[in-house]
């Protein structure tokens, strides 16, 4: 009789994915070609001059970094977040199941229709990554408008 189970008892089955969401967020791309407010552009001239003095290859990459719109995010993290969605998209318990790349705004860093492009272009080399069945949502956040 224990092992018996009660009257109007389910069955319960075992855990089954049936959706993925890639989430990303806040990435703040910048076309190279749009340069920010003067008044941050003069306090990273003054840091970078300031740290020229004392290490001037660091004030240089710094400065690239800055002209790049990576100055305040990691260089490396678009191709480290393909590498992990190439991972992704190739391991057997995770393939056959619909993904939706979902962004939740601040794409762009500035909002201008060039950096706005960039960003959209990463978002589809993600899409293209996760498969070209993965449906994309984005919303614009207060740096993309």
């Amino acid at each position: 009789m224990a092992n018996k189970k009660p009257v109007g008892a389910k069955t319960i089955k075992p855990y089954e994915a049936f959706l993925h969401i890639v989430h990303v967020s806040d990435a703040h791309y910048r076309h190279p070609s749009v340069y920010p407010d003067a008044d941050i552009e003069r306090y990273v001239r003054q840091a970078t001059d300031a740290l020229r003095r004392v290490k001037p290859k660091l004030a240089d990459e710094y400065w690239e970094l800055w002209l790049q719109g990576n100055a305040s995010h990691d260089p490396f993290a678009h191709e480290l977040f393909c590498d992990f969605l190439r991972f992704f998209a190739a391991e057997p318990e995770f393939r056959g199941i619909e993904t939706w790349l979902l962004d939740t705004g601040d794409l762009s860093a500035k909002g201008d229709q060039a950096s706005i492009d960039t960003a959209l272009a990463r978002l589809e080399v993600y899409r293209r990554i996760l498969g070209s069945k993965t449906e994309k949502l984005f919303l614009y956040g207060n740096h993309d408008a």
